[in-house]
């Protein structure tokens, strides 16, 4: 990467992390997002108690096991100042919380930590996406428009500064994506390996994250190389792999793992979200690019939608 680039995408980067800084620090001392306060509980109880099984897997389990080392560098920040003196003093639980968890945040470094994590990762994909968009020479005004849209989006703002497996997901699925483009100019085993790995690991972060695969099982058909069918078992051979050890006690639980999996099929596919559901067919395309015009704002509407229609 040159120097002007790498000074452009600095740039940027600084403009992003001072746009999400209201963000990071937004509501405390208390947690508004269920999802958030279940996710950062649960990551300070394995922090708390030492004790690697999740017991859960409705996610997968590597994004808490990234958000681990953040969470203890909060603790020793804490401690440094003298505001606490032992993990046993962590408060993960109220008995009138959502499913017993506290949703009030009694030392705010934890989740402030693990909300400048997520930035952090959005600020490696932004460099990633800057470089994807040199490789595919995107330039001038186009590139400059690309990367203004990137941080100033608000749902990339606001997720990526909340305590969750989204913007984990998203690095690894940028990565392998990043991957595949270097595959795809100079396809070897090595880089087949790498993509399977990246594909694994952006499918421990969420499930939906496994739709990546598509990307290599794709740049591997258009590829020069004669021996497909073993590109094809290292990228899934690795996928399996690196999704294992992303989330290991899969294995130990399997069918609590089965239940969890089932339950989000059912989540996803019969259920829905709240405020987020339409009928199958036009009318759910329709709502989703309501949705899109609703939080991108109609200059991102329009350039989404001119993008889906030149595909």
């Amino acid at each position: 990467m040159d120097k002007k680039l790498l000074l452009l995408l600095s740039f940027f980067a600084v403009l992003y992390c001072i746009f999400s800084t209201p963000w990071v620090y937004r509501g405390l001392p208390y947690i508004y997002q269920e999802d958030e306060g279940h996710h950062l509980n649960r990551t300070l109880e394995m922090v708390k108690y030492g004790n690697w099984n999740p017991k859960y897997f409705r996610k997968p389990s590597l994004h808490f096991y990234l958000r681990v080392p953040v969470s203890s560098l909060a603790y020793l920040w804490l401690a440094r100042k003298g505001e606490i003196k032992k993990v046993s003093q962590i408060r993960t639980r109220d008995p009138w919380g959502l499913a017993k968890y506290n949703y009030s945040v009694n030392r705010e470094a934890f989740i402030v930590f693990n909300r400048w994590f997520g930035v952090f990762l959005a600020v490696l994909i932004l460099f990633m996406t800057g470089w994807l968009f040199k490789e595919i020479e995107i330039k001038g005004l186009s590139f400059l428009a690309g990367l203004a849209l990137f941080v100033t989006s608000v749902p990339l703002i606001k997720y990526s500064a909340t305590v969750g497996a989204d913007i984990v997901m998203a690095f690894f699925c940028i990565a392998a994506a990043v991957s595949t483009f270097s595959f795809f100019k100079n396809p070897t085993l090595l880089k087949a390996s790498m993509l399977g790995a990246l594909a694994g690991l952006s499918a421990s972060s969420k499930y939906n994250g496994a739709l990546i695969l598509v990307l290599p099982i794709l740049a591997v058909l258009l590829s020069r190389r004669r021996d497909k069918l073993l590109l094809w078992f290292l990228i899934l051979f690795f996928s399996a792999l690196f999704f294992i050890l992303g989330s290991p006690f899969i294995l130990v639980e399997y069918p609590k793992f089965l239940n969890d999996l089932g339950y989000e099929f059912w989540h996803y596919g019969k259920a829905g979200h709240i405020g987020h559901e339409a009928s199958p067919g036009l009318s759910q395309a329709f709502f989703y690019l309501s949705w899109l015009k609703k939080e991108g704002g109609i200059i991102v509407f329009i350039l989404a939608l001119w993008g889906i229609l030149s595909s």
